[in-house]
C-alpha cells in the first residue's frame, strides 16, 4: 500500500470537493470539468483497493467521503460492513452523502436494510437534520434497482420529517445521486 501522505494526495485531495454534495454532477458543473475529473479518476482508480478504502474510512470526513466514493466505483460487497458503523451514528458532516451513494452501488438487501436503519433512527427526530435527504434518495434508488417499492412507512415518515423544512428538491437529489452512480460507472468502465 502507498504511504499515508501519498494515499491522501492521490485519492482524496484532488477529488473530494467534486464528490461532496455531488458537485461534479450538479447542474452548474460544466461538461469539460466533468470529463477532466473522470479522466483523472480513471487514472487513479486502478490503484484504489479495498485496503486503501478501509484505511481512508478510518480517517477524517474527507477521507471517508472519498473511501465511499471509491467503493461506489468498485462496488465492493464489503462496503456495507464498513459503511454501516460510520453512517448510523452520523458523527461527521458530509461523509454520509457518499456512504449513501456507496450503499446504492452494492445492490443487496443488506445495503437497503442499512439505509432503512438510518432512516428509522433519524426520520423520527424532526429537529435532526443530517443526511436524511441523501438516505431517502439512496433508498429510493436502491428499491428501484431491486424492483421493489419504497416501504410505505418510510414514505410517510419522510413526509412528516420534511414538512416545514427548507431542503433540496428530493426528485433532484434522487436524480443527482443517480448521475453520481452513472459517473462511478464511467470511472470504472472507460
Amino acid at each position: 500500500m502507498l504511504a499515508v501522505r501519498q494515499i491522501e494526495r492521490r485519492f482524496v485531495a484532488p477529488f473530494y470537493m467534486d464528490a461532496l454534495h455531488g458537485n461534479l454532477v450538479a447542474r452548474a458543473s460544466s461538461a469539460s470539468r466533468q470529463d477532466e475529473i473522470v479522466r483523472e479518476m480513471r487514472f487513479a482508480a486502478p490503484e484504489v483497493t479495498l485496503d486503501t478504502a478501509v484505511y481512508l474510512w478510518s480517517r477524517g470526513w474527507r477521507e471517508a467521503l472519498m473511501a465511499s466514493w471509491w467503493a461506489a466505483v468498485w462496488q465492493w460487497p464489503e462496503t456495507v460492513d464498513q459503511v454501516e458503523p460510520l453512517l448510523i451514528p452520523s458523527r461527521s458532516s458530509f461523509e454520509g452523502q457518499a456512504h449513501c451513494l456507496a450503499l446504492t452501488r452494492v445492490r443487496s438487501p443488506r445495503s437497503r436494510a442499512v439505509l432503512m436503519r438510518y432512516l428509522d433512527e433519524y426520520l423520527p427526530g424532526p429537529d435532526l437534520a443530517y443526511d436524511q435527504p441523501w438516505a431517502m434518495a439512496a433508498l429510493t434508488l436502491a428499491c428501484a434497482d431491486a424492483a421493489e417499492p419504497v416501504p410505505g412507512q418510510y414514505l410517510e415518515a419522510w413526509q412528516q420529517w420534511k414538512s416545514g423544512k427548507q431542503h433540496a428538491d428530493q426528485d433532484e437529489l434522487v436524480a443527482r445521486l443517480d448521475r453520481m452512480r452513472v459517473l462511478a460507472d464511467a470511472v470504472r468502465h472507460p
